[in-house]
């Protein structure tokens, strides 16, 4: 009987090392970008000046600032018309972050006028973050008047569903989503 002891006692202590290197593993994980599993949203309670209490995401930067260094209200574009490489890289660029869960990054393509609803909505169920896009192919783009561009995608999640998304990008000192809706 005293052997069966030892073998339980060996058995769980195996058992209480392989559960405290999953937590190591998942915690170093969360420092270093790694894709999470999308299916399960994280919550977290972000506070006004953008530090996240429960998140184990980095804090968020405050919002971008135009040329003219406005940070709400309508944005003014510097004029300067996107191109539709620029469009392209800047989606991509957005998509890249959204799969990489990288929050900081993504940020930073966001114009000042949308980034407030942007980082409200960074935690809700229909949160960009909580999508995996498995491929993102460009159909076209088409200028508008502001000398921005809107960015025809086909988008492919990973749970096979499918969705049509028009970007809307402005440039504020480089190409910024200013926009996003599905059609």
């Amino acid at each position: 009987m005293t052997r069966n002891r030892f073998a339980l006692v060996g058995v769980s202590v195996i058992a209480a090392a392989i559960v405290a290197a999953i937590v190591l593993l998942i915690t170093k994980q969360g420092d270093s970008h790694s894709t999470p599993v999308a299916s399960q949203p994280r919550s977290s309670a972000v506070s006004s000046s953008g530090s996240s209490s429960t998140s184990p995401f980095p804090a968020i930067p405050p919002p971008p600032t135009d040329s003219g260094g406005t940070t709400s209200g309508s944005a003014a574009a510097s004029g300067a018309p996107v191109s539709q490489e620029q469009a392209r890289s800047t989606v991509v660029s957005y998509v890249d972050d959204v799969n990489q869960k990288d929050r900081v990054s993504a940020g930073k393509l966001i114009c000042a006028e949308l980034y407030d609803r942007w980082l409200q909505n960074i935690d809700a169920a229909n949160s960009d973050f909580n999508y995996v896009i498995t491929n993102a192919r460009f159909i076209g783009s088409d200028a508008i008047a502001n000398g921005g561009r809107v960015a025809h995608y086909a988008l492919t999640f990973n749970d096979n569903s499918t969705s049509n998304v028009d970007f809307t990008l402005v440039d504020e000192s480089g190409p910024k989503i200013c926009g996003e809706s599905h059609v």
